[in-house]
């Protein structure tokens, strides 16, 4: 069996070695990537298939957790990327941009044989209607969750389009709104009862709701309200909160922000505001409004083609450079490099002391530098370092600053509680509220979040009214399937180690006009190339003693140290089991093999320059199931 190790010295003369003895439990967490996402996205699987040209096996592994696939390929904040093992060598995996690549080449949904509902379970659930509030991530998650077990879902939908701040909220020039018609069909397909431009109001409330036969309800009504700043100026004309910008920008409306922007926050909505304010307004030579019938489909994009285009933008965030919440996930960074050379600006380390204004207009924001962000209790509560006044020009003030819920339409009869921060409060593990029946999840529960948690949160709430509905328990269970692989035919490719992270390629600078999509998708030369980085954390060394003769080949053929022999009185462990393991064997005058899973590559010449067959590769996959049991049952 092989042992994880780190080396702590005790003094000049003396070592111990903490180790741990692997469980079964032990090697689905040694995926990292799978583990890092909400929703468990099998993602070592899909960027495998892709390596291997098999690209449907690819996308269905992709799709599979995630209804929102097409969507995360292109915006995710990518939380496997961050864990991804490779990142410890050099640079982690493009899985998400892997996953575009294989999404690409299928539509949003599964043939029609891949889960469809069973005609018993439809007619079981068909008297069970449930009510989604809010088509954003969350909302579209549950639905397409409840739809797939046959339930009769209705999505109301308070705009005129489905995905709340996906389309509201990121532009375009990062998520195509065709992306998003992909989705909406495919949950029309599955018998989606979609009512858009219905919000909940005096007239539509949950008890109307009720009346009209739903039996439980999950709320996903986003997070649409920006926050404000409570400082001299702030109402001037030429102000605006970031989530009001981009979602008149998104509807198609032209803003007129002037030649110079200055956008207040740190987070990713004050990037994508920053970009959208400096892109061109059209392209020279391009015909803005159609002269013919022809012409009314490059409508959208001529009215998109007509927004922003500030000669200078100046993000201001609080945060210093490491601190930036913009850049604390490698997506993030890279965005935030893509922002700065596209041009925008970037002041880290300031906070906003007064707006200037002459004419009721502003005309520049006066900003002090960032003592402290915490006080001593650690709260948030920035503190300012006096007589370090600057001022920055400007014909326009975007604040992005953060947002909250729009929860007017709750009534006190609906018996749901708020938190202190205005959000809705549930119980994070079944997503319920407060009220019997009523669920909620997603940015009205948990305030702004990345989608993929969102995706996660909907799925969850989908699982407890289900529950609630029909009385039973579902219970996510995980089987590790072993499989043993031969040493003489594991190859990896021979540059897989040396291959360098390459990131999409992007639109030329001259041609990131309007909805322009700024990445492009990858060609199959790099995809393929791409994939093959994956260390394959699935496969593991495993040791058997009893065969070992000590040769040594092992640790001397491992390219990277990650394996040796030690004696074995030299161990120690913090793990109950382990110690109970080391107790029980005497461990004087005899040797043991101990590994770094960390530095291992899963390059498999341990196992084949081993001449007997101590050393094994072996595979474990992990599979979840859903069992359902009845309550009260195991």
């Amino acid at each position: 069996m092989s042992i994880s190790r780190f080396i702590v010295p005790v003094s000049f003369a003396v070592m111990s070695i903490r180790v741990r003895l692997n469980r079964l439990e032990d090697y689905s967490l040694k995926v990292p990537c799978r583990e890092a996402c909400p929703v468990h996205t099998d993602a070592g699987s899909y960027v495998r298939a892709i390596a291997r040209g098999r690209y449907e096996e690819g996308y269905r592994l992709a799709r599979n957790p995630n209804p929102l696939a097409s969507v995360c390929a292109r915006v995710c904040a990518a939380p496997c990327e961050d864990k991804c093992r490779r990142g410890t060598i050099d640079s982690p995996i493009t899985i998400r941009a892997l996953k575009r690549f294989v999404c690409e080449k299928h539509e949003a949904s599964f043939p029609p044989e891949f889960h469809p509902p069973r005609p018993e379970d439809r007619a079981a659930l068909s008297h069970y209607k449930v009510a989604v509030i809010g088509a954003g991530p969350a909302g579209m998650a549950c639905a397409d969750t409840l739809l797939d077990w046959g339930y009769p879902v209705t999505l109301f939908e308070a705009t005129e389009m489905v995905g709340g701040a996906l389309w509201q909220f990121i532009p375009e020039y990062r998520l195509p709104r065709s992306v998003l018609d992909l989705e909406t069909r495919a949950l029309l397909e599955k018998g989606l009862d979609l009512r858009l431009e219905v919000p909940l109001n005096d007239k539509v409330t949950l008890s109307s709701l009720r009346e009209q036969g739903y039996k439980a309800f999950f709320l996903a009504c986003g997070a649409a309200r920006g926050l404000d700043l409570a400082i001299e100026g702030r109402d001037a004309d030429g102000i605006f909160r970031a989530v009001d910008y981009l979602l008149n920008v998104n509807r198609g409306y032209r803003v007129d922000l002037g030649k110079k922007v200055v956008a207040i926050g740190g987070g990713s909505v004050a990037v994508d505001v920053a970009r959208t304010a400096l892109r061109p307004a059209y392209r020279e030579g391009a015909e803005v409004f159609p002269s013919t019938e022809e012409g009314l489909t490059g409508l959208d994009a001529a009215r998109s083609a007509l927004r922003g285009g500030a000669e200078s933008v100046t993000m201001v965030s609080l945060e210093s450079l490491e601190d930036l919440p913009a850049a604390r996930s490698q997506q993030g960074k890279e965005e935030l490099a893509e922002a700065l050379d596209e041009g925008v600006k970037l002041e880290a380390g300031f906070g906003p002391k007064r707006i200037l204004v002459e004419n009721g207009k502003v005309v520049g924001v006066e900003f002090l530098q960032v003592d402290r962000l915490f006080d001593e209790e650690g709260r948030f509560h920035p503190s300012f370092k006096p007589g370090t006044e600057s001022t920055l020009e400007a014909d326009a003030v975007i604040l992005a600053i953060g947002q909250s819920p729009e929860l007017s339409f709750l009534k006190e009869e609906d018996a749901i509680e708020l938190t202190s921060r205005g959000t809705i409060k549930v119980d994070p593990v079944t997503m319920a509220t407060t009220a019997p029946g009523i669920f909620a999840g997603g940015d009205v529960a948990f305030g702004p979040r990345i989608i993929i948690d969102a995706v996660a949160n909907g799925k969850r709430a989908a699982n407890s009214i289900d529950k609630f509905l029909r009385g039973v328990s579902m219970r996510e269970c995980r089987n590790v399937v072993v499989e043993e692989l031969n040493p003489d035919i594991f190859r990896r490719d021979p540059h897989y180690d040396v291959i360098n992270r390459e990131t999409p390629p992007l639109e030329s600078s001259d041609r990131r006009i309007g909805a322009t999509e700024v990445e492009r998708v990858y060609d199959e030369y790099t995809a393929s190339n791409q994939a093959l980085r994956c260390l394959d954390c699935y496969v593991h060394t495993i040791y058997d003693p009893e065969l070992c003769i000590l040769c040594g080949r092992c640790t001397n053929t491992c390219p990277t140290r990650c394996i040796t022999f030690v004696s074995a009185d030299l161990l120690e462990s913090d793990h109950e089991s382990t110690r109970d393991f080391l107790a029980a064997k005497s461990v004087i005058d005899k040797t043991a093999l101990i590994k770094d899973d960390d530095l291992c590559i899963r390059c498999g010449l341990c196992a084949h320059v081993c001449p007997t067959n101590a050393m094994t590769l072996e595979r474990f996959q992990v599979e979840e199931q859903i069992l359902c049991n009845q309550e009260g049952t195991l």
